[in-house]
């Protein structure tokens, strides 16, 4: 005949039975070449049944071409070992298939339709029934829409729009030969077996391209400025559609965190299978195995799942685990190598967030170490510009962070050395770090000198920049020099006294005459005034000694104030014949809670320097009262009086004020008796105007004396 459809006739299998061999063995192998693709947990077979279909509907159309699609599509199911009702509707699928096609073709061949076309026009009305009622039966089975079904499925349109116009054009070139050389029927199982490579090989290209594609990206995406965390759910998104999977997870062992992208349902069992994974190789894994994951995947009625580790510096540090790859099937190998390689990105990407992360961490503590040391800490750049100024730089000089930046450091600090040389930090690079002097003086905002002691060092990477550490030594000089001024004064108070010891004792011992009884007297009376002044320095010394070694003062008991008083002023009043000291004692009925030698030396240094300094004016000493709870002793003269500025600074220890008439002492005394009334639980204070006098307050806490009230 002149096409395929010229071969059947009204007798049917008549005269072409023998054809019936090739064909169905055709059908079969056509049946059992076939390239899966999942969705949803549901399995699609794409084969090349409408190949072998196309010269079945061309030889024996009607009920012998259902009949043969249906024994031969069973045969294949059984087989393929294929669920029965999975195997069920494929037989209807494709009886139905056939006998549409079968219906279509004789209808337009009895139409006089070209026989060929007839036959392109059925098999591609059995084409569409064919994939539409799997759309349809998915749709019922999953409870969806069809729109629904349509869109997960959008991977494998193009298969079967390609694997079906190929089919279409094999099995027209089958019916042709079979219609024209039915002996060579059997042949048409060589472009079979090619048409089945090429289209597993299709499937394969198109599936490894789109994980290579997710590589590219995930790769992408880890390398962007966004930090490895934040980026990891849009690299697992675009894992999971590279994959087709239901869900893909990233776990992280370091405080159980979990990345997850897809079905939120799965998260708990990628978990589960990412502790049971841990430190495994790469591998893929199907449900019911027999494998520990296997199990757990049949439980969650799951399908399969990919699992790898993600490694750096020799440990795991999480599992990179995908759910349910759904879609064509691909290079099993192919599919593994990319998965590893993934989890090599991500494992790396972990591995500098972790490193950058520390290094954020250090920089972070450097800073806070820098700026809340108490040393200065600023940097120079080249050309002699402020670069970094701490917070501990802005206490000494008074000038911020924003105005110290940037500004010339000549300029911005002053500095010079203590014989007034200026400073050069501008040509640091070229003289070198060692030209600059380590302690220099600089002048503050407020236009106060400060003596700052400073160690240099240049850094090597560039930009090259001076790193000054500078301490602010201004208080230390000056108590240097105080201490200086202490020993000068201490050499010559105890020289003093002793000149006087010796020289009386002498002149009692080795008189140039006979002395009178009044004449040896006065001498005993000037040796044990020296020896009373002598035995005050010593005792001051010694106590200084106590106080800053923090040894236990005396124990407090209640004392008569009012006695203590007396005896001072008595002792004084020897040592000034002929000044005024005036005692205002209480009334006995408050005791003050102290020790009696600890009052009596703040009270005789009191009484002494309102002697020494009150230019001659008359001292008052008053026991106040008025208070119940506390009793207060206060020593006053109408001398001078002291600077407001001074008042606290009085009680440092060497600190001593310029008086002209009289040389200052060791600055000992306000500083002691300070101490010994906070060891007592008391308080010294001043009040003072310039030029009308000061007086000094103790105040101690009191205890009732019920039998004086």
């Amino acid at each position: 005949g002149g096409g395929p459809g010229a071969a059947a006739g009204s007798d049917g299998f008549d005269g072409k039975s023998w054809v019936l061999v090739p064909l169905c063995a055709t059908l079969l192998v056509s049946g059992l070449l076939q390239v899966d693709f999942h969705y949803r947990g549901q399995r699609e077979a794409l084969d090349l049944f409408e190949a072998a279909l196309l010269p079945v509907v061309a030889v024996f159309a009607g009920p012998g071409a259902v009949m043969l699609a249906a024994v031969t599509k069973l045969a294949s199911q059984r087989l393929l070992r294929v669920e029965p009702v999975k195997a069920a509707f494929n037989v209807a699928q494709w009886s139905c298939a056939a006998g549409v096609a079968s219906l279509v073709f004789l209808r337009l061949r009895d139409a006089s339709v070209d026989p060929t076309a007839a036959l392109v026009v059925a098999m591609v009305a059995a084409i569409v029934v064919n994939h539409l009622s799997v759309v349809f039966v998915l749709a019922l089975v999953q409870g969806r829409g069809l729109r629904e079904v349509f869109s997960g499925l959008g991977p494998v349109v193009p298969v079967w729009v390609i694997g079906g116009a190929a089919n279409l054009s094999f099995g027209l070139i089958f019916a042709v030969v079979v219609a024209a050389k039915p002996g060579l029927a059997a042949l048409c199982l060589v472009p079979l077996g090619v048409l089945s490579l090429a289209h597993r090989s299709y499937s394969e290209v198109v599936v490894d391209r789109a994980r290579v594609e997710s590589l590219h990206a995930a790769t992408h995406i880890l390398a962007g400025p966004v930090g490895t965390a934040e980026a990891l759910p849009e690299v697992l998104e675009a894992i999971r559609g590279a994959f087709s999977a239901a869900a893909v997870d990233v776990v992280l062992f370091d405080g159980d965190v979990q990345h997850h992208a897809g079905d939120p349902d799965l998260a708990g069992l990628a978990r589960a299978i990412a502790s049971a994974a841990a430190g495994s190789e790469v591998r893929r894994i199907d449900a019911g195995d027999g494998s520990t994951i296997g199990g757990m995947l049949a439980e969650a009625e799951r399908r399969c799942c990919l699992v790898g580790p993600l490694r750096y510096d020799g440990r795991t540090v999480g599992v990179l685990v995908s759910t349910d790859r759904t879609g064509l099937d691909g290079f099993d190998v192919g599919e593994r190598q990319v998965f590893e390689a993934l989890t090599g990105e991500i494992a790396s990407a972990l591995q500098r967030s972790e490193l950058h992360d520390a290094l954020v961490r250090e920089r972070g503590h450097l800073f806070e170490i820098v700026d809340r040391s108490s040393d200065g800490i600023f940097t120079i750049a080249a050309d002699g510009t402020v670069a970094d100024w701490n917070p501990a730089m802005e206490g000494i000089t008074g000038f911020s962070a924003a105005e110290a930046v940037g500004a010339r450091s000549t300029m911005l600090l002053r500095a010079r050395t203590g014989e007034g040389v200026e400073v050069d930090f501008e040509d640091w690079s070229g003289a070198g770090v060692a030209s600059l002097p380590t302690e220099f003086e600089v002048s503050t905002r407020a236009g106060e000198t400060r003596v700052l002691a400073c160690s240099f060092a240049g850094t090597r990477t560039e930009p090259v920049s001076l790193v000054v550490v500078a301490r602010d030594v201004t208080r230390q000089r000056e108590i240097d020099r105080m201490r200086d001024d202490f020993v000068a004064t201490v050499s010559h108070e105890l020289r003093t006294p002793l000149t006087s010891i010796i020289g009386f004792t002498s002149m009692l011992m080795e008189p140039p005459r006979p002395l009178t009884e009044k004449e040896q007297a006065e001498s005993l009376a000037m040796v044990r005034k020296g020896a009373r002044r002598l035995e005050r320095l010593v005792f001051n010394l010694l106590e200084v000694s106590r106080i800053e070694a923090r040894t236990q003062i005396a124990p407090t008991a209640p004392v008569d104030v009012d006695a203590a008083c007396r005896d001072v002023v008595a002792e004084m009043q020897e040592t000034y014949p002929g000044r005024q000291i005036t005692v205002h004692p209480g009334s006995g009925a408050l005791r003050a809670i102290g020790n009696r030698l600890s009052i009596e030396q703040i009270l005789g240094n009191l009484v002494g320097n309102a002697l020494k300094y009150g230019d001659g004016s008359p001292v008052t000493v008053d026991v106040d009262e008025s208070e119940p709870d506390t009793v207060t002793l206060r020593v006053s003269d109408r001398g001078p009086g002291i600077p407001e500025s001074e008042h606290e600074r009085i009680f440092d220890r060497f600190h001593r004020l310029d008086h002209q008439a009289v040389q200052a002492g060791t600055g000992l005394g306000l500083y002691i008796s300070r101490q010994l009334a906070t060891a007592m639980g008391g308080t010294l204070t001043i009040s003072s105007n310039g030029g009308k006098g000061a007086t000094f307050s103790l105040t101690l806490p009191a205890e009732l004396d019920l039998v004086a009230a």
